[in-house]
């Protein structure tokens, strides 16, 4: 089985495709039948791999998705406010011209999908996720539902809810790689209410401990550079000066941007515009399929190496290596020059004809007659002793004595 932690090649993840395929000693019939699923989707996800990017958001009660979305499009395509705690739907975000990806539940999606005109966006799916902190359970099945479909996240939090418990708990399940999740605090602008002046730092601050509680309780290590702090009010307020209306609390209609702007929104803009480019959406892809084989491999190998299999894995591999010891001795004690120069130059013959036939006239017709006029300048020599697969074999009987020896005693080894 590869290791957990290696890079799949393909050949090594096909191998892994066929050893999921029979039965196995060391995992039981239900994770092994498990395994094989996930292994088939990821293969099927592989195969069918497009150039449309979808890009979740996920979120507690109230920091601001709504008009995050808003603020990306230019332009108010997402209702903000009331519908967002009781919604138990997915909200997709779509460019008229970019159909949603076939893979996603549709069964969770909100009806009617939202359709906007954004270029900038056209081939970036938004998938706007029920609030993480709802006592409703479905939330989260919806989300775990969506996740191996989900090719960048976007974890959008505020000074309030970002050490939420049920946020980590959330984040550890997730089979997305590091590198596609992008946690984002917003509404900086109320910090800068607050702490005139000194939001900047702030929100430094309270990224810093995110960063920290992501590791401690997620097990999820992301660049901290790559930590934004925004606004999206105001990110949105300086897209479409002429709205009104706002999902955050503490800002109201009409209010100007506050000092601190939009903060880091640019850099979050240009994150998902790198986006456009379509070998970008095809990396990010391959990360995620490349994470969900890593996680595989490793609850495979939890499984396979619980301390009653792994004792049983260390005795067979030292039986093996005892095995291996007998052969290389045996193998090691046969005369290697088993062929005369002239059984070597007749086994060379038949290669080159065998080649040259595989050529076409006139390559096969020339060495054919080159062939035999050097037999008949030669019949004149002693005959020559063929090369049988007898012959072979009692050269090497040592060595396939003890190899069939090696092979009764693996039996008995596996028998116990």
């Amino acid at each position: 089985m590869p290791s957990a932690d290696a890079a799949f090649l393909p050949e090594r993840w096909q191998g892994l495709g066929c050893f999921l395929g029979r039965e196995l000693a060391l995992v039981s019939a239900a994770a092994r039948e498990a395994a094989l699923r996930e292994w088939r989707d990821v293969t099927e996800a592989e195969r069918a791999i497009d150039d449309r990017l979808a890009v979740g958001l996920v979120g507690g009660t109230g920091v601001g998705k709504s008009t995050l979305v808003n603020a990306l499009a230019g332009a108010e395509i997402s209702a903000t406010g009331e519908r967002r705690p009781t919604t138990s739907r997915v909200v997709a975000y779509r460019h008229a011209r970019t159909r949603l990806p076939e893979a996603l539940p549709r069964a969770d999606i909100a009806d009617p999908e939202v359709v906007h005109g954004t270029d900038a966006l056209e081939r970036v799916v938004i998938l706007d996720f029920p609030d993480f902190d709802s006592v409703e359970e479905l939330h989260h099945e919806v989300l775990e539902r969506f996740c191996p479909h989900l090719d960048v996240l976007i974890v959008l939090v505020d000074d309030m809810k970002y050490a939420d418990a049920r946020l980590f708990e959330l984040l550890r399940r997730l089979p997305q790689a590091r590198e596609n999740l992008r946690p984002v605090l917003n509404k900086v602008d109320r910090l800068d209410r607050r702490y005139a002046g000194r939001w900047r730092a702030v929100a430094g601050e309270i990224l810093d401990d995110l960063h920290a509680k992501l590791e401690a309780h997620a097990g999820i290590r992301v660049p901290r550079e790559g930590m934004l702090a925004i606004s999206a009010w105001n990110a949105f307020l300086a897209a479409s000066p002429g709205s009104a209306g706002s999902a955050d609390s503490g800002a109201s209609a009409g209010s100007g941007p506050a000092a601190c702007g939009a903060g880091d929104f640019p850099e979050l803009v240009r994150f998902l515009h790198d986006y456009r480019q379509e070998k970008r959406r095809r990396a990010a892809k391959e990360l995620n399929l490349e994470a969900r084989k890593r996680a595989l491999a490793r609850r495979l190998a939890a499984e396979a190496l619980a301390p009653e299999a792994a004792e049983r894995v260390e005795r067979g591999a030292a039986r093996l290596e005892e095995r291996s010891a007998e052969l290389r001795r045996a193998l090691a004690g046969t005369p290697a020059a088993l062929f005369t120069r002239d059984e070597r130059r007749r086994i060379a013959s038949a290669s080159l004809v065998r080649a040259a036939g595989r050529l076409g006239f006139p390559v096969d017709f020339l060495v054919t007659l080159a062939g035999h006029l050097r037999l008949r300048s030669r019949e004149r020599r002693a005959a020559r002793v063929a090369v049988t697969p007898a012959r072979v074999c009692e050269h090497y009987r040592a060595y396939l004595d003890a190899a069939e020896n090696a092979v009764r005693e693996a039996a008995l080894d596996l028998g116990d």
